[in-house]
């Protein structure tokens, strides 16, 4: 759930995440590529990298 998930990363934007979502929900409806999912998992991964230090 994004509220834990933004608890879990405080430098998350929310308003960001909440976008990339209802864009990703947007292709799976179409039937079109994940392009967005892709956005959505270097994001985390960018910010999980960030709270290690390891950026």
């Amino acid at each position: 759930d994004l509220e834990k998930f933004v608890v879990e990363y405080p430098d998350a934007d929310r308003q960001q995440l909440r976008s990339l979502i209802r864009q990703a929900q947007h292709e799976v409806a179409r039937n079109k590529p994940p392009a967005t999912s892709r956005k959505i998992f270097k994001y985390i991964r960018e910010l999980d990298e960030l709270q290690r230090g390891l950026r």
